[in-house]
């Protein structure tokens, strides 16, 4: 018995099917699955949805860093045991000193979650958390920042 002219054209055994054809179906195929376990699940690797390229970040690009006495500015998770004089919350892109910072909304809830998720007694060292902004200009030498302040904290190092 011949297979119907619509099964053969709509589902063609994968014997008929050519070797280059097969490898377009499998990468079609995984890029589907891929894209939609990304919109599942956002951010939780290996899946994103590549939001960091959603929006072009001009020339005040900003991120939440941890100052300590000297200055010297630290990624958030290099310190563990926080304990801050108000809370880390609200609108934490607002910059009164500029305005116009632009971040990244899921690179900031990273650090916040980061504090949140390591509490401590007020031990350690003393940091200011801050948004720190830098002006992208055309000039030599590293850009010049500003920093806004978010809170003082406690926190120890890592």
């Amino acid at each position: 018995m011949k297979t119907p002219l619509a099964h053969r054209l709509f589902a063609p055994p994968a014997a008929e099917l050519g070797p280059s054809l097969r490898v377009l179906v499998a990468s079609l195929t995984i890029g589907a699955v891929y894209f939609g376990a990304s919109r599942g699940v956002e951010n939780f690797f290996p899946f994103t949805v590549l939001d960091m390229y959603a929006n072009p970040i001009g020339a005040t690009p900003s991120r939440i860093l941890a100052v300590d006495a000297r200055g010297a500015a630290h990624e958030v998770d290099e310190y563990a045991g926080w304990r801050c004089a108000s809370p880390i919350e609200g609108n934490l892109g607002v910059c009164p000193d500029a305005r116009d910072a632009q971040h990244l909304g899921y690179v900031d809830r990273s650090a916040v979650d980061h504090i949140r998720a390591h509490p401590g007694g007020g031990g350690g060292e003393s940091l200011r958390l801050v948004r720190r902004v830098w002006r992208l200009v055309d000039r030599e030498g590293p850009p010049p920042s500003v920093d806004c302040l978010i809170s003082v904290c406690r926190a120890v190092r890592r």
